[in-house]
């Protein structure tokens, strides 16, 4: 009579040899059969059987932890889909400033910030004067600058003919305080409009953006 062992995730079933007198403890047999399941697989399993894990494998309640060594993950293994998301956004950052952490991975990235900058020795009244003919690229106007050495006037930003920020400018004038119209498409000119002219001489602006 068969006698079935049953083991974790798999079966043998053995079938008992000849017994000798009662009480002599005697006898023998042998493995006629091994069954497996998952993730337990088992090839020919009346003859030399070979037991194998299946393509499930072991499940991470089954793992110690790093148990898993860099050296047994085969070359190009870890495709992208495995890996997790990170807090940075996708795309693409102009001049960035990025964080990276000891594995070497971005944790933050952020666009870095450029200008233009310039001097208008003699600002004349009702005067357009073109600081990017065609931006190259979309980007984000944040700050407007303007001051100058006498007189006095006011600059009026512009995105391809939209108000951006106006500064009275004197001698002490700084950045604009309020901006609107930042967004500048690609393609788009920008320009400083001199108005309200009462004798200024020597402007120089600032004119912060984003990309």
């Amino acid at each position: 009579m068969a006698v079935i062992t049953t083991f974790p995730n798999q079966v043998i079933v053995r079938t008992p040899g000849p017994q000798g007198p009662a009480g002599s403890g005697s006898g023998s047999g042998g493995i006629t059969e091994v069954q497996g399941d998952s993730p337990i697989a088992v090839t020919n399993g009346t003859t030399l059987p070979v037991v194998s894990l299946t393509a499930a494998g072991i499940s991470a309640a089954y793992m110690a932890n790093n148990a898993v060594a860099t050296a047994i993950i085969q070359d190009d293994a870890v495709t992208a889909a495995k890996l997790a998301n990170t807090a940075v956004t996708a795309g693409t950052y102009t001049a960035a400033s990025v964080t990276v952490d000891a594995q070497g991975r971005l944790t933050a990235a952020y666009a870095g910030k450029d200008a233009y900058t310039g001097q208008i020795e003699t600002p004349a009244n009702s005067d357009v004067y073109t600081i990017d003919p065609v931006a190259v690229s979309d980007r984000t106007i944040l700050n407007f600058y303007a001051r100058c050495d006498s007189g006095l006037c006011t600059a009026t930003l512009k995105n391809n003919g939209s108000t951006v920020a106006s500064v009275s400018v004197t001698t002490t004038s700084g950045f604009a305080s309020f901006i609107t119209s930042g967004a500048v498409n690609d393609g788009d000119p920008i320009t400083i409009e001199i108005t309200n002219n009462t004798a200024a001489l020597g402007l120089v602006f600032s004119v912060e953006y984003s990309r």
